[in-house]
């Protein structure tokens, strides 16, 4: 288990994202190019490669 989950899983949706789950079962190849930045829920986003995200606690 990752240490610093607890701090921002109260502020997370875990809503599964259908659509996400859709195309990724269906459109093999071509998912990562429509998909850029979505995941398999809905209130999660990745970053983009090259790119950084700072967090902090105060």
């Amino acid at each position: 288990m990752h240490r610093h989950r607890a701090y921002f899983a109260e502020y997370v949706d875990y809503t599964l994202n259908e659509k996400w789950l859709a195309d990724f079962l269906t459109l093999q190849g071509v998912f990562s190019e429509i998909c850029i930045d979505e995941t398999a829920y809905s209130g999660i986003k990745q970053l983009l490669s090259g790119h950084h995200m700072r967090l902090s606690l105060k």
